[in-house]
């Protein structure tokens, strides 16, 4: 009966078979039609350097760094820390864009995340130029950072960044679809250490930093309680050469001179990045000791660059006075873990007298 039943199915699909591959077909296609719907309801999820089609951009997390601190060493909170992303976002229109952050999260539980915030760009200039509603040039590429505060008892869970790519209204609701990037940040070391130090007229590179092949020159140093100057000024093309006096303040907790400082800052802009500037980078980045009778006294102060014009060949800096009784004057500027001397005056019997 087996047998009967086989030979007789087999002459009906002989005598059927177009019918047969039609069904075939039909189941085929809409196997294939469920695997990729499949496929599709997965959010795609990528790693730190790899990049994805995001519309009318392409992007790119390129790293990301996890601190407590400001880039010299001052704690920002006693509640959060931050989550630092440099992004590269990659323009292929024929139009100048802009970047809408608000589509931007980042996740520390599966149901709680953050938006980035621009509260804080100013502590983490090394890291790159923060991302402020900037236009992006047709068919070109940027790097911005963009800045999280986040509850401290989740610094060590796993962070995922979202960027949120379309919504759907299904059954009453609706549900709104990623691209995920997991983060692998780094983090700030315990300790600081000198990687390099340097004296008057030489040059200091920022190696190993976020600042990569950055490099200060200092070449005069003086201190005084108040510096002349001359600047070139045109007015509706009528120019002139004019005199100005920039003084110390007065009225101030501690006697006050200023420090004048003549320097060449050539910053890495394949790190920083091509649009990357920085205003009154020694007063920002550095501090201040000095030695007298063989002690070592701090400036006690936020640096404060005095400088009447944007220049990056001077800086006029508050100090305290009685550093111009210093026999020595050492800059030190904290870049995360990382620290760099330039020691600009140095009258003291061991360098006067070296072994």
């Amino acid at each position: 009966k087996v047998r009967r039943k086989f030979r007789y199915f087999k002459y009906y699909y002989i005598e059927n078979k177009t019918v047969f591959h039609i069904m075939y077909g039909i189941a085929g296609f809409i196997l294939v039609i469920s695997v990729i719907n499949a496929i599709r309801s997965i959010e795609p999820t990528y790693k730190e350097g790899q990049t994805f089609d995001y519309g009318s951009v392409d992007i790119t997390v390129l790293d990301s760094f996890k601190t407590f601190y400001s880039t010299v060493g001052e704690r920002i909170s006693d509640k959060a820390f931050f989550l630092v992303s440099k992004i590269r976002i990659k323009n292929k229109t024929g139009n100048g864009i802009s970047f809408n952050n608000k589509l931007l999260q980042l996740n520390y539980t599966s149901t709680n995340s953050v938006q980035s915030t621009s509260k804080y760009n100013s502590k983490f200039l090394e890291f790159g130029v923060p991302y402020e509603d900037n236009v992006i040039p047709a068919y070109s590429e940027k790097d911005y950072i963009f800045i999280f505060e986040l509850p401290r008892e989740y610094y060590k869970t796993k962070l995922n960044m979202k960027f949120k790519y379309s919504v759907d209204y299904k059954d009453g609701k609706y549900n709104y679809h990623y691209r995920t990037v997991k983060l692998k940040p780094a983090y700030d070391e315990d300790k600081s250490k000198i990687v390099d130090s340097k004296t008057l007229g030489e040059e200091l590179v920022f190696k190993d930093s976020y600042f990569g092949n950055t490099k200060l020159t200092i070449t005069e140093y003086q201190i005084a309680s108040s510096f002349r100057y001359k600047l070139h000024k045109c007015v509706e093309r009528k120019c002139s050469d004019q005199t100005y006096i920039v003084k110390a303040p007065t009225n101030t907790q501690f006697d006050l001179s200023l420090m004048r400082l003549k320097y060449n800052l050539v910053l890495d802009k394949e790190k920083l990045g091509s649009d990357y500037t920085i205003d009154s980078f020694i007063a920002r980045f550095a501090t201040v000791s000095f030695v007298i009778n063989g002690k070592t006294y701090n400036n006690r102060l936020v640096l404060k660059d005095e400088s009447p014009y944007a220049s990056n060949n001077y800086s006029f800096i508050q100090i305290r006075s009685r550093a111009m009784e210093a026999e020595k004057v050492t800059l030190k500027f904290n870049i995360r873990n990382k620290a760099y001397e330039y020691v600009i005056y140095d009258r003291t019997e061991e360098a006067i007298n070296p072994a």
